[in-house]
Formats: structure tokens, C-alpha cells, sequence
């Protein structure tokens, strides 16, 4: 008869393979790990498991790769080489910072109708002037935000401004 004093309890199993107790006991009806239960005095009999079938069912050791030295940049088309040395082509670094920033130029259109508080931000009146234009009907606006908030035309308030 195998002496299974020696052998990991459940938990142990579980904790060291890196699953739940269950996921355990499912292995052990698939017959991929064996458990017996280990007799104790005065107590129900505890679940053990073959050390064996731990030991196969242990994640493989996952080993870093060795950290190795990155190349060296290769020169960019804006790099030229004259002598032996890389030199700076400065009409193609003008070039690719126009076309940066034409690419920021292209901002989408700014939204045409504005909440109070951006448009005091927008223009630098005070909310409580561009209030008073709107009553006078100096400055465009509309009650069309959600509960029936105002909304100020952008156009209309920059234009006020002057």
C-alpha cells in the first residue's frame, strides 16, 4: 500500500498547480491527478493528492528572455550622409513640420451653438452681460439645451464682441 502521509492535501495541490479546489477535483474525475483520502484520528479523512501528478500538472517556469542592446537608429529621410557624417536635411525637416502642422490646422469646425459659460469663456464678457445682450436682442441665442437651457450663437456673440 502507497504511504500517502507525505502526500500535498487538496489546497496545497490547488494553490501550488495555481487552480481552485474544484477545478482540482475536476482533474481528479478526468483521471488527470490522483486523490485519496489520508485517514486522521478523530477527524474525516482529509483529500490528498499524488505528488507526481502535481509535479506533471505544474506550470512550466516561465523564463525572461535576456534583455539585448536595441540597434541603433537608422538615419530618417531627412538624414543625409557627406563625409562619413550624417548631416541634417533642413528642407525635408521644414517640410515634414509643415505638414504637422497643416495636420493640426485641420481641427474640426468649432460647434456653431454655445452653452452661457462658453461663450463668456469664448468671447471674455461676463455671463451675466452676454445675459443682458440676449435680453435686448443684441446677441443671438436659443432656449434648445436639455431642461430648456440657453444656447448661445457663437457667430453672434464673437461678432458683439468685435
Amino acid at each position: 500500500m502507497t504511504d500517502v502521509s507525505k502526500w500535498p492535501t487538496e489546497y496545497q495541490a490547488a494553490d501550488a498547480i495555481g487552480v481552485s479546489v474544484r477545478t482540482l477535483q475536476r482533474y481528479a474525475e478526468a483521471g488527470k491527478i490522483e486523490i485519496r483520502p489520508r485517514p486522521r484520528q478523530g477527524k474525516k479523512p482529509e483529500n490528498v493528492c499524488n505528488p507526481r501528478d502535481v509535479d506533471r500538472l505544474l506550470p512550466a517556469a516561465h523564463v525572461m528572455p535576456a534583455d539585448e542592446p536595441e540597434p541603433p537608429a537608422k538615419p530618417t529621410e531627412a538624414m543625409v550622409r557627406a563625409n562619413g557624417k550624417p548631416t541634417f536635411d533642413v528642407l525635408g525637416a521644414l517640410i515634414a513640420l509643415v505638414t504637422q502642422q497643416q495636420k493640426l490646422l485641420a481641427a474640426p469646425e468649432p460647434k456653431p451653438w454655445l452653452t452661457l459659460d462658453e461663450a463668456a469663456e469664448a468671447s471674455g464678457l461676463t455671463a451675466a452681460f452676454i445675459r443682458r445682450q440676449i435680453a435686448e436682442a443684441k446677441i443671438a441665442a436659443t432656449r434648445g439645451g436639455p431642461h430648456g437651457a440657453l444656447r448661445v450663437h457663437r457667430a453672434s456673440v464673437l461678432e458683439f464682441r468685435g
